[in-house]
């Protein structure tokens, strides 16, 4: 489907129970059911509103159908349709959404999304799932400017028995904030899916969170990757990944520039009995933490290994850096950086000074008497130069400064003329001054 213009979905109907969208499905339950039809949609502008639904769905042994969006503009996502009551009297609101899902054995539907930029704002979300034994699909998103995702918004993708679908996402610029989530999370005994991202600058606050999980089984977390081109900053937010039973899954963060983390954690956890925990490798120019945590700690299993390669680490505020077990083996962290700072705050510098001693020259020592010798030593600004301690000026030699003077027999105070100098070093003599 081809629109030149732009697309909106909007709303649901009066009892909520039919939102507006487009949705290709298989809804056979037999051993003999038929994949799900796949949506391919090019539009300038995509906007999915006030619960209106983009949905590839299978109910039975079915594939699900893969949702391919070309935008050449922005897709906006946002809001939730009207209130409706379960037979349980549960009160629910359908999100809106781009979404693909399998309810049975069948394997959920990819989907892949290419736009200028893309905003889930109030509850929009884009999501691949499998709610029985089938595999949820992979997202794969590229945005050519801005990812913005708040309001409690998010890119999942979920499985409940069967594994996690990939997630992987290219921007410009990625934006979490107000509770806005990244998650690839496992219910069951398969492992969590994976998550690649790759932008020029991430920015998560707002209790933000990108997480790898495995929650319930004994499926392993996913590992979570961040190629960043300048810098990561997290306030009040976190990247994690986390088992109740399995191993926890690693973290990797590579970026030429910084990592700033406020109030905020790099973790990787198992909560339950068994498990190790994931590793960490961080290998950006420089990182700060401010009452921040980068821990990879277990239970009963061994701690995870963190591995931190940086020119500098800096500490502005007490934070923690730990690979810790409770009953099982602490992991190993590895600092390599000529300025680590893990528990100090402060560069040690040098202690050998220059001994001045040896550059000075005592101009007035052609005097005899002592009258002659009581000499003193004063600095003497320009007119209209600045304060600036970067405007001193080396300055000539005694031997230049005398060629230039117009005269120097003369009486004192004699001045003499430094050409180039924007401040006067001036020794007054007993009988002469000089000027250099």
């Amino acid at each position: 489907m081809t629109i030149k213009g732009d697309t909106h979905l909007v709303g649901d109907n009066q009892n909520g129970l039919f939102p507006s969208g487009i949705i290709a499905d298989a809804e056979g339950k037999t051993d003999s059911a038929g994949n799900a039809g796949s949506i391919l949609l090019t539009t300038r502008r995509l906007h999915i509103q006030n619960g209106a639904r983009i949905l590839a769905i299978t109910l039975g042994t079915g594939q699900g159908g893969q949702i391919d969006i070309k935008v050449n503009q922005e897709i906006i996502i946002a809001g939730r349709g009207k209130p409706r009551t379960s037979s349980s009297g549960q009160i629910s609101q359908q999100r809106s959404s781009i979404s693909t899902t399998s309810f049975s054995q069948g394997q959920g539907g990819n989907l892949n999304l290419t736009a200028g930029e893309l905003q889930l704002n109030e509850g929009g979300i884009i999501d691949a799932s499998t709610q029985n034994i089938g595999q949820a699909g992979t997202i794969h998103i590229e945005i050519m400017g801005d990812l913005n995702i708040s309001g409690g918004g998010g890119i999942s993708t979920i499985s409940r028995n069967g594994k996690a679908g990939d997630l992987i996402l290219h921007s410009q610029q990625l934006i979490l904030q107000e509770s806005g989530q990244i998650i690839a999370m496992s219910f069951g005994k398969e492992k969590g899916g994976d998550i690649q991202i790759q932008a020029n600058q991430v920015d998560l606050k707002g209790a933000s969170t990108i997480s790898a999980a495995s929650l319930r089984d004994q499926g392993d977390a996913g590992q979570v990757e961040l190629n960043i081109g300048e810098s990561l900053r997290m306030q009040n937010s976190v990247i994690e990944t986390k088992t109740q039973q399995a191993d926890g899954g690693s973290i990797i963060i590579t970026s030429p520039g910084y990592l700033y983390l406020v109030g905020s954690q790099i973790t990787t956890s198992v909560q339950g009995e068994k498990g190790d925990g994931g590793n960490i490798t961080l290998k950006p120019e420089f990182i700060l933490l401010n009452n921040a945590r980068i821990q990879a700690n277990a239970f009963e299993g061994n701690g995870g290994n963190i591995n931190i390669t940086v020119t500098g680490l800096y500490k502005l505020s007490p934070s923690i850096i730990e690979a810790s077990s409770q009953y099982g083996i602490s992991g190993e962290i590895t600092v390599n950086s000529p300025d680590a700072q893990v528990d100090e705050s402060l560069v040690i510098l040098q202690s050998d000074f220059l001994d001045a001693s040896r550059l000075l020259q005592n101009i007035c020592s052609h005097l005899q008497s002592a009258e002659e010798k009581n000499n003193t030593f004063m600095v003497v600004p320009l007119v209209g130069s600045s304060l600036s301690p970067d405007d001193w000026q080396p300055s000539t030699s005694l031997a230049i400064a005398r060629q230039n003077s117009t005269d120097t027999t003369a009486a004192f105070p004699s001045h003499l003329t430094v050409k180039n100098s924007k401040k006067l070093l001036q020794v007054n003599c007993a009988k002469q001054s000089v000027t250099s």
